[in-house]
């Protein structure tokens, strides 16, 4: 028997979707730790609510999940990873366009509506503003998406699973290319001026930059050209490689930290701190400063200083008007004339 369609809308079918989830916690836990739990969803779902079969059209539109027309017959769409705890239905040709699936989906890195509206907040633009970077940053995904031709792969210029210079996924890391040259590239790692050179992102920070400051985006032939560069190049290192020899330098740095805690907890502390990197300095400290010798006033040293005022020229007391002593000035004398100055405020 032939399950129709559904007569529900993407939007209307999503919702049901994670409502399902959230009526049915363990059985979704069990679904997970089986793996490939978006297939399955799907397939409950279809059994109640119909094929999730709707119009599917490039760019950021009102037609993509609508109801399927008579001149738009639509495709069939699949449950994919979820954004936000909600799970997400996408079409098949697109999905292919990115070559998803389960474990992918799971481990890709996205930058969420938030993420944008942190950054605007700490440097200045509205709400508003953020919110139109990060609508005009997912359209610019879906356009990325479209612009593949048939026949082609879309690919990231930098290796997916790389924890290097990794911007996550984003349209600015992919580049379509021929099968033969994307299966040779692999997870070959392009490097970093590779990539800054072609105004591809190297953190989540460097693309939401680029997003508020919209900068050019890469130019496909000058990266795919790249590509094929790297694909051919065999001295190369790969994602799989740069990913080991980060992962062994962690647990040796995690093991001398160990053992320097356990010798010398004040060394440990001071090597944590980076005091020991190259380049730093420790703050200045303050210059001591010389506490000044007061004599007391009395009628005695006024009436020497009136004797002696020729000697002090600018002592202040020749100016009408002064209630400071010297004008506010310090003065050094040597009444005895022993060597010894005292210095008078």
């Amino acid at each position: 028997m032939d399950i129709p369609n559904t007569k529900l809308t993407r939007r209307e079918y999503t919702a049901k979707a994670n409502e399902w989830i959230k009526n049915n916690p363990q059985l979704w836990q069990r679904m997970k730790s089986k793996g490939n739990h978006y297939v399955r969803l799907t397939e409950i779902l279809t059994k109640i609510h119909g094929r999730p079969f709707w119009r599917d059209q490039p760019g950021r539109n009102n037609i993509t999940g609508t109801l399927p027309t008579k001149d738009d017959p639509g495709t069939l769409f699949q449950a994919k990873g979820q954004i936000n705890n909600k799970v997400q239905f996408q079409s098949g040709p697109t999905r292919k366009a990115t070559r998803g699936n389960t474990v992918r989906n799971e481990t890709t890195v996205t930058t969420s509506r938030q993420e944008f509206l942190d950054f605007g907040k700490r440097n200045g633009y509205s709400a508003e503003r953020s919110n139109f970077v990060y609508d005009r940053y997912v359209e610019r995904n879906r356009a990325q998406i479209r612009s593949v031709p048939p026949g082609s792969q879309n690919d990231h210029f930098n290796p997916h699973k790389s924890k290097f210079n990794s911007a996550g996924e984003n349209y600015r890391s992919m580049v379509d290319l021929p099968p033969p040259i994307n299966g040779a590239k692999s997870d070959k790692l392009p490097t970093r001026q590779e990539m800054v050179s072609n105004n591809i992102p190297t953190s989540k920070q460097s693309l939401i930059r680029m997003e508020f400051n919209d900068v050019a985006p890469p130019n496909p032939k000058v990266v795919r050209a790249k590509a094929a560069e790297i694909a051919s190049d065999s001295s190369r290192i790969t994602a799989r490689q740069n990913n080991a020899r980060l992962d062994a330098a962690t647990v040796r740095r995690e093991q001398f930290l160990r053992n320097i805690r356990n010798q010398s907890p004040t060394f440990a502390r001071i090597l944590e701190s980076g005091r020991l990197l190259p380049g730093y300095s420790p703050p200045a400290k303050p210059k001591p400063v010389k506490p000044k010798v007061s004599i007391k006033r009395t009628p005695i040293v006024n009436a020497f200083i009136s004797a002696h005022s020729s000697a002090f020229p600018d002592s202040g007391f020749n100016n009408p008007g002064d209630e400071i002593p010297f004008g506010g000035r310090t003065v050094s004398i040597d009444p005895l004339f022993t060597g010894a100055t005292i210095r008078l405020p």
